[in-house]
């Protein structure tokens, strides 16, 4: 979650987009969103069989393969990392792990 909110509406295929995940410089995750592990339209059916949404609510979903404890050795990370998030049309989140 970051500096932007995008309505569906503005960006035409979606699945499409590109998300890519860089530590230090170094990339460590890129997918396309259809790529994720999860089938939105699946998610939000079965969760609203128990809750109800209200604005606002967040549904955290799968994340591309290059996570740090895939790595051998893991590469978790440590306080003064620089994360940058970058997902195509939406634009780039940069920050300091502290």
């Amino acid at each position: 979650m970051g500096l932007a909110i995008v309505i569906a509406n503005d960006i035409l295929g979606i699945e499409s987009l590109e998300l890519c995940m860089h530590v230090n410089g170094e990339l460590r995750q890129r997918a396309k969103i259809r790529d994720i592990n999860s089938d939105i339209p699946a998610l939000i059916a079965s969760i609203s069989c128990g809750i109800t949404f209200m604005p606002g609510d967040v549904i955290a979903t799968g994340i591309p393969a290059g996570v740090g404890i895939g790595f051998n050795p893991p590469k978790f990370l440590q306080p003064g990392d620089n994360v940058a998030i970058q997902i195509d049309e939406i634009g780039e989140l940069k920050i300091k792990v502290m």
